[in-house]
């Protein structure tokens, strides 16, 4: 008998574990679709443009740009004399300007809108952050361990890669933020046994920095300082070609970025908390609503240098460089780097 009641509880417990689950739906409420603005004007057209949306709960593997667009009477930026720079819709999520901007450094202007449902918003006044033109670029090779793996068989050596740094000179005209953004291309060789194999291509590599670079002045306002703007491996035999933008930012800037380039950090996983929200210098003119982002007032220069990986292997010798092999190819190297370049960039030309 005891053993028929062992049956009959295991069979039970089979059946609980086999049943089908039921899916349930969270009815999320309305309240928690805060306005967010996200407003970017500076000295490049191309890279001016405003968005003005309501965040919606977090779900897992919902889409970005999904959100809810938020419909405006008018959207303008004033600038401190009263000149007013309407914004037009370019598309169902962005407004652009209507004429160029001509920004000048030491200039105030704040951002201003009306939704259809008639509530006002306006930004504190922001002063237009300095140009800061790079001086030049400078490497530093060092090493670190690095995980091969041969087939089933997986072991740690040496490696080594190079810091790639730029050169700047901070105006010394008060706290202003630097955000960089460095993307790249890389010369990949292979080998072939055809004569007329195209064996050489051209990776780009989209951020050669580790998260956000973002960073204050506070520390060399006035002074010359070399800035890293990435790193990239030795391993290769190629060249390297590194595109760096310089995008000086206002002091709100600088410390509503940082705020969110530490988010980023502290979030690592899908286990973890997610972001908490962050207000910006949006406020409500006629209400207490709680308004997310910001409007970010910068100057952006660009510049690019090709280095020579054969060149920093020479000037640190004393550390232990390890070549990856050539790949085998067929007829083209892109039979392997599937998302090469299709032709050779200018840069890499004779």
């Amino acid at each position: 008998m005891k053993r028929l009641n062992q049956l009959s509880i295991l069979c039970l417990f089979a059946w609980s574990t086999l049943s089908c689950v039921d899916e349930i739906n969270l009815n999320l409420p309305n309240s928690n679709e805060i306005l967010v603005v996200d407003a970017w004007v500076g000295n490049l057209t191309s890279d001016t443009y405003i968005r003005v949306y309501r965040a919606r709960p977090f779900v897992s593997f919902s889409p970005s740009g999904s959100e809810p667009q938020v419909k405006l009477q008018e959207l303008v930026v004033e600038r401190k004399d009263g000149t007013l720079f309407p914004f037009q819709l370019l598309n169902e999520t962005i407004y652009s300007p209507v004429r160029r901007f001509n920004l000048m450094e030491g200039e105030e202007y704040r951002l201003r809108f009306t939704t259809l449902e008639g509530k006002k918003f306006e930004s504190s006044w922001e002063k237009v952050p300095p140009k800061v033109e790079p001086l030049d670029w400078n490497t530093k090779a060092f090493e670190r361990q690095i995980l091969v793996r041969t087939g089933t068989t997986s072991f740690f050596q040496p490696g080594t890669f190079a810091d790639i740094n730029l050169k700047i000179k901070d105006p010394g005209k008060g706290p202003i933020g630097y955000l960089i953004k460095t993307s790249g291309i890389s010369e990949q060789f292979t080998t072939s046994e055809r004569d007329n194999c195209e064996c050489v291509c051209y990776l780009p590599d989209p951020n050669i920095f580790p998260g956000m670079n973002i960073r204050s002045n506070e520390a060399f306002e006035g002074k010359e300082i070399d800035l890293k703007v990435g790193e990239i491996p030795l391993s290769s035999l190629g060249r390297y070609l590194a595109m760096t933008e310089v995008i000086t930012l206002t002091e709100f800037g600088q410390q509503y970025l940082s705020q969110v380039d530490l988010q980023q950090r502290n979030t690592g996983s899908i286990f973890d908390p997610a972001p908490f929200r962050i207000k910006g210098n949006i406020q409500s003119v006629d209400s207490e609503e709680t308004v997310l982002g910001g409007f970010f007032l910068f100057q952006k220069t660009a510049t690019e240098k090709l280095f020579f990986r054969t060149q920093i292997r020479n000037e640190s010798r004393e550390l232990n460089h390890y070549f990856e092999p050539l790949v085998m190819v067929g007829g083209t190297c892109r039979t392997y780097y599937t998302d090469a370049l299709p032709t050779i960039p200018n840069s890499f030309r004779p």
